[in-house]
């Protein structure tokens, strides 16, 4: 049985506070104060690249053998579909959406994550077997390449939201570079001595926190990649009218 580590559950668990927390400040980013925009643009500039990369650290045991990945992959592409059900007919209802069934063919909105998680376990093989013939960091690069081509110099066009292919290459990187990394070696990382490891997160802070201050006029052609084309529906102008018919 495996075992938990209990600074990566204290990991997840900070993000998904930091997720929801996010998700409140949603509605208050059109009143342009700094306050609420500064920790909003903090938050999106590392938590979902951060969930992918813990999700990558845990996927080297679909590898155990083959009828493990392809369980992997087939529990992930039903938990997608079942995930597009559920979240369907609320949504249609709240925001009066046409079509009487799903469209499991485009995805901007929370589903999203489980598909990207299908696509990337279903070509961790292939990349596995580059790792063994050209090393990590080689085959890392390729794939930040692809991901920065792909994902993210197209100003996420090419794809639009069709099965989630804008972030499933965007985030690519962070999941293969957890998977390349492994559970094993990120945990010698939390137990190496305080003095540097404090330095290495306090690095990923200052970044993040530049990021948050300088980059959000370069970022802005990329919000809907990283925030979702969903979360348009939560701008203030399309939340009144959504007040109104309430009361």
């Amino acid at each position: 049985m495996a075992v938990r580590t209990g600074e990566i559950d204290a990991m997840k668990g900070g993000l998904i506070f930091l997720v929801v927390l996010g998700h409140f400040l949603l509605p208050l980013l059109g009143f342009g104060a700094r306050s609420i925009n500064l920790p909003f643009d903090l938050i999106y500039s590392f938590h979902m690249p951060a969930f992918v990369f813990l999700s990558g650290l845990f996927a080297g045991h679909a590898l155990r053998s083959p009828r493990h990945w392809c369980k992997r992959c087939l529990t992930l592409l039903w938990l997608y579909i079942f995930f597009k059900w559920l979240v369907f007919y609320p949504e249609k209802i709240a925001y009066h959406m046409p079509g009487s069934l799903p469209d499991f063919w485009h995805e901007s909105g929370t589903p999203w994550y489980v598909l990207a998680l299908c696509f990337w376990t279903l070509i961790l093989p292939l990349f596995a077997f580059f790792r063994r013939q050209f090393g990590a960091v080689w085959v890392l690069l390729a794939i930040t390449a692809a991901s920065l081509r792909l994902g993210y110099l197209d100003q996420a066009n090419r794809f639009g939201d069709y099965l989630s292919l804008d972030r499933v290459f965007a985030f690519a990187p962070f999941f293969y570079g957890g998977a390349f990394l492994g559970e094993q070696r990120f945990q010698r990382f939390l137990n190496m001595k305080p003095g540097f490891r404090w330095l290495v997160i306090g690095s990923g802070t200052a970044l993040a926190l530049w990021f948050a201050l300088h980059t959000r006029s370069y970022l802005h052609p990329y919000e809907k990649l990283i925030y979702g084309v969903w979360y348009s529906r939560l701008e203030p102008e399309t939340l009144l009218p959504l007040f109104r018919r309430a009361t």
